[in-house]
């Protein structure tokens, strides 16, 4: 998950240059290197599986699924996640 936030933080960033380049290009401006990058990480949702029986640790509580019948195969249900990532980054202008 840390590779992927990653991943997303570095294209968050490639925006805001070509964010910052449509800006100044109609100036006849450049864009040049960056003075301050701030990240503000937004996950609105944490991965985590269901089992019977099991407490999850989303990082913010956990939650206990527990089978109301005798004990069988563990059902998992998977669910899509969503990560994105917000950053500032503050650019010289040449």
């Amino acid at each position: 998950m840390k590779k992927i936030k990653l991943l997303i933080n570095g294209k968050a960033i490639l925006n805001a240059k070509l964010t910052a380049e449509s800006f100044t290009k109609p100036l006849n401006q450049k864009v040049g290197n960056s003075i301050q990058i701030s990240n503000f990480e937004d996950i609105s949702q944490q991965l985590y599986g269901r089992a019977a029986g099991i407490v999850v640790n989303t990082g913010y509580g956990g939650k206990r699924y527990e089978s109301e019948s005798a004990p069988s195969e563990p059902v998992i249900e998977f669910e899509k996640i969503k990560i994105s990532s917000s950053v500032q980054v503050r650019f010289l202008i040449e």
